[in-house]
């Protein structure tokens, strides 16, 4: 079994597919088979599918031997993968005020938009997840 660092819990993840993932990632043991490949076997849904296409594409491939380095990333990835779709829904919703003329929630969600990007950018993924888990959208 994997030992996360302290500061990487399920509580970091509201998407339950996510948590799924989390859950199978802490249980991986490394004789079984490379990280991917046990993943795809462990995973069956679209969702869960394309979280493993979204790590295929977005994070490096290590030997077996740096497998710490490689559920790190993956664990980032995940949080990335986290902030991007809250960027996504932020968009939607910045649009629809945009269009209502609501001056006042198109300004607060523009902000909220940019926090969540500035954080994202400097690679402040924890303080952009609890940024996240502040707000219902």
């Amino acid at each position: 079994m994997y030992i996360l660092n302290n500061n990487v819990d399920e509580s970091l993840f509201s998407i339950d597919t996510h948590k799924k993932i989390f859950k199978i990632i802490v249980d991986f043991n490394d004789e079984e088979d490379e990280i991917l490949t046990y993943l795809e076997k462990k995973l069956n849904t679209y969702e869960e599918i394309k979280v493993v296409t979204y790590f295929k594409e977005n994070i490096m491939i290590y030997d077996n031997n740096n497998i710490t380095d490689q559920i790190d990333d993956f664990i980032k990835a995940l949080r990335k993968n986290i902030i991007s779709n809250f960027k996504e829904k932020i968009t939607h919703i910045i649009k629809k005020y945009e269009s209502d003329a609501d001056e006042n929630k198109f300004i607060e969600y523009l902000s909220m938009f940019n926090m969540i990007s500035k954080l994202d950018v400097e690679g402040r993924l924890s303080e952009a997840i609890d940024f996240i888990k502040s707000f219902e959208v």
